[in-house]
């Protein structure tokens, strides 16, 4: 993504991937490189799992416009700078707006919904120019599911332009699963040899839990399952489960408080 923002002459890019493939943890990582690199472009990061999805509006419920999504990205962070300004130095090409978790609101909204919604997200781009032709760059997160083929997904992005240019102006990028080698490469920089060997027996003896390991967040939780089977005298598949779930309860403990 780094060399996309650089180089690319491109203007969206989309970053797809089942839950748990790391698309979060990309898209921030992304955003603390350029933070802090000095003279890069600036990255303003918005989780739309934070925004709100629904806006009432007098008499009817709406959905949100760009400037109410960037505000409440501002109030959390108690900035008191306007929308209106960040906008502005996408526009110059010193800010790229980060759109994290596109699918969370589309899941929400009606076809015509998404695509409305996803248009009024393209408003950072001036009025008076095509996609291709301004100064402005945005990456937008989306679970891959959201489309059902190939040709779904191009006709959404496509649909996002003023002409025929769309085509050419996005890249996707799907991030795969963990092969065995690549699940086996993360537990040792994480856990060790001896202790590696332990976690990937039981995740290759077990069908569900190979299909968790095969995505890096959830590998993740998996390999912290480790010191809570340590203390147990018989580790088996449903310890192992209930260590995953115990570890799963305690962050949301601490995501509440």
């Amino acid at each position: 993504m780094l060399d996309w923002i650089k180089n690319s002459p491109q203007s969206i890019y989309a970053l797809l991937g089942d839950y748990g493939m790391g698309k979060t943890f990309s898209c921030r990582i992304l955003s603390a490189k350029l933070t802090e690199e000095e003279g890069a472009i600036k990255p303003f990061y918005i989780d739309l799992r934070d925004t709100r999805t629904f806006i009432p509006d007098k008499n009817i419920v709406r959905q949100p416009h760009l400037e109410e999504i960037i505000q409440s990205v501002l109030r959390r962070q108690k900035i008191t700078t306007d929308a209106q300004t960040f906008i502005q130095q996408a526009q110059s090409g010193n800010l790229i707006f980060i759109f994290d978790g596109l699918d969370e609101k589309l899941v929400h909204y009606t076809k015509d919904m998404r695509q409305q919604f996803l248009t009024e997200l393209m408003r950072v781009f001036p009025n008076t120019v095509h996609l291709g032709d301004s100064k402005v760059k945005i990456i937008l997160s989306c679970r891959s599911h959201h489309f059902e083929d190939l040709k779904a997904q191009s006709s959404f992005f496509r649909g996002l332009g003023r002409d025929n240019s769309a085509q050419q102006d996005y890249r996707a990028m799907e991030i795969l699963p963990f092969n065995s080698t690549q699940i086996q490469s993360m537990l040792k920089k994480q856990l060790g040899e001896q202790d590696s060997a332990l976690v990937f027996k039981f995740i290759s003896n077990n069908h569900y839990l190979s299909g968790l390991a095969s995505r890096p967040f959830l590998l993740n939780k998996i390999a912290f399952s480790l010191p809570a089977l340590k203390q147990l005298n018989h580790i088996n598949s449903t310890s192992f489960y209930q260590a995953l779930i115990e570890i799963h309860s305690e962050e949301m403990m601490r995501n509440m408080y």
